[in-house]
């Protein structure tokens, strides 16, 4: 069995957010280039799709679009 560490992430950025605080995110994606150019860590977020080897790989968890 795998765990995938963004549902518990989900979660707690989304209680977090419902007490009105704010909270940081270090998200993990495969990254085949690490330089942006193959879009293998793209992650959608409020302001668009972000790449995580390029723009994060930390982000606010309220800009996050949790797709699980």
């Amino acid at each position: 069995m795998t765990l995938d560490p963004s549902v518990m992430m989900k979660c707690i950025a989304e209680r977090v957010i419902a007490d009105k605080k704010t909270i940081y995110v270090s998200l993990e994606e495969n990254m085949g280039c690490g330089v942006g150019v193959c879009l293998g860590c793209v992650v959608r977020t409020t302001t668009g799709y972000q790449l995580v080897c390029k723009d994060g790989p930390v982000f606010s968890g309220s800009d996050i679009v949790w797709q699980i």
